[in-house]
């Protein structure tokens, strides 16, 4: 027989000492870096005894979530789009569904498997922008589709984003002090990453860390999910949360050019230098200015 795939082992209770010890899986991440789709490929195989996903476990980061949360209830009740209220309503799902795993992860006190990710914070603010519109920028949709339409009204707001940039307050480049550093100690930022290959497993012995780049994903993630749970395969990812205006988005893309001394500001931050090799950067910078 020729090499098992993962499709072989979905809903596959793995018997190793983690998974015996108790472990579970979370899928912590910043949001737009695929963290959907791994919780997705993750929960069919188990690699550990549930899977959970959130984007915040620090003290701030919770009560970001219920303040955000009591917004959106409030808006849905004033809302008239039908479009705005679904993203809402999704909005409202996710958020007490996070709100629920930090509830759990406090009285938790077995072993953690994290699961993470980064990405070239600008290209990861676009696609925020066009993820959270229902929620975040109703201003930007179509009333009759639920669509971006107002594609000017992203490129304004990435000015303003890249104009004033402030690595101590933007939301991605933080994140990893704010979020994993202050809630499990494990500070990824004294560990060199190995660009080449794209991902990295931190082992404080409880916690347990695989960090993955969103640009090399494709393959960061089947190789260091088999590695990171000793898994008799390498996991293909699943897409999911898969965006529907591609073409819009792609000629946004396109049409985003912004100063290189604000652009050169937010790529020589201390979270870009650290997780992207000097080339890597170069081609982010020549990407966004040229």
């Amino acid at each position: 027989m020729g090499e098992k795939t993962d499709s072989v082992y979905a809903n596959y209770d793995l018997q190793n000492q983690r998974t015996l010890d108790g472990a579970i899986t979370l899928v912590c991440q910043m949001g737009k870096v695929a963290s959907i789709s791994m919780d997705k490929t993750l929960s069919r195989f188990r690699p550990t005894r549930s899977v959970y996903h959130t984007h915040f476990l620090s003290d701030s980061g919770i009560a970001y979530l219920k303040k955000s949360l009591a917004e959106m209830k409030a808006n849905y009740e004033k809302c008239t789009s039908r479009f705005q209220k679904s993203a809402l309503v999704a909005g409202i799902l996710h958020h007490n569904n996070m709100i629920r795993v930090s509830q759990f992860l406090q009285s938790f006190d077995g072993p953690i498997d994290v699961v993470t990710a980064f990405r070239d914070p600008v290209a990861r603010e676009v696609s925020g922008v066009f993820q959270t519109a229902g929620v975040s920028h109703p201003n930007l949709l179509d009333k009759e589709t639920g669509e971006v339409v107002c594609s000017q009204g992203v490129i304004n707001h990435m000015e303003n984003y890249c104009a004033n940039y402030d690595e101590a307050h933007c939301f991605a480049s933080s994140w990893f002090d704010r979020e994993l550093k202050s809630y499990f100690g494990i500070d990824l930022f004294e560990h060199p990453f190995p660009h080449d290959i794209g991902y990295l497993i931190v082992d404080n012995g409880r916690v347990r860390v695989l960090v993955m780049m969103f640009e090399k994903i494709a393959t960061a993630f089947p190789s260091g999910a088999k590695e990171f749970f000793d898994l008799p395969f390498a996991p293909n990812l699943l897409r999911e949360n898969v965006r529907k205006n591609d073409d819009q988005y792609r000629e946004v893309l396109k049409s985003l050019h912004f100063e290189r001394a604000d652009i050169e500001k937010i790529y020589e931050s201390k979270y870009v230098r650290h997780f992207y090799s000097p080339e890597q950067i170069q081609g982010f910078v020549q990407n966004w200015t040229s």
